[in-house]
């Protein structure tokens, strides 16, 4: 209920006045209105200032809903939710009942994460994905190995050698989120590099 109020309450209330996100706006309508879906633009003009996550995702409820400012700002609050609904997860497995609801409570009354829910910014997706990696990383870590999968019987180069020479070519932070995902599923999936101890 909090996570409705806070994100979703009155989402299309004020019309679009940031330039960040009125830039990311016109680029996923005009995705939408040209049907090229590789090239972000912004008044027909390349506009390559984010990767294009985001503009795919108002895109896409921009097909579903239509064009408005609540539709354009639908994937940053289902993202703030989202993370909010990974916060009660693993406050619920470390802490309980009861930090788990305070966490994801503290969270979506934040004014960072109230800002990032109810614009189109890259901020929430980001921080959902990063989120979601973490919340991958501590199921992994605390599940008893007798109960995980066996590892596979061909292996394979972790992807992290193979991707993350091309990270550079991503913003800082889509970087850092490419090194914390690829660098985690390498580890966890069974390529240590030799020298390394297993747990």
């Amino acid at each position: 209920m909090v996570c409705g109020l806070a994100f979703f309450w009155r989402l299309g209330g004020n019309g679009i006045w940031d330039l960040d996100e009125a830039l990311y706006v016109e680029s996923a309508r005009e995705m939408r209105l040209t049907g090229d879906y590789i090239t972000p633009r912004v008044n027909g003009e390349p506009f390559f200032e984010k990767p294009p996550l985001i503009y795919w995702e108002a895109a896409g409820v921009f097909y579903a809903l239509g064009e408005s400012e609540a539709a354009a700002r639908l994937p940053s609050a289902l993202a703030s939710a989202a993370l909010a609904g990974i916060l009660f997860v693993i406050g619920w497995k470390l802490f309980g009942r009861g930090a788990a609801v305070t966490a994801a409570v503290f969270f979506s009354l934040s004014p960072l994460a109230l800002g990032a829910a109810r614009q189109l910014t890259t901020d929430a997706t980001l921080n959902l994905c990063i989120s979601a990696a973490l919340l991958c990383f501590f199921f992994i870590t605390t599940t008893p190995p007798a109960s995980r999968l066996p590892p596979p019987a061909s292996r394979l180069p972790p992807p992290a050698s193979h991707l993350l020479p091309h990270a550079s070519r991503l913003t800082p932070h889509a970087s850092r989120l490419c090194i914390v995902i690829f660098s985690g599923s390498s580890a966890l999936s069974g390529f240590w590099p030799k020298g390394c101890p297993e747990s």
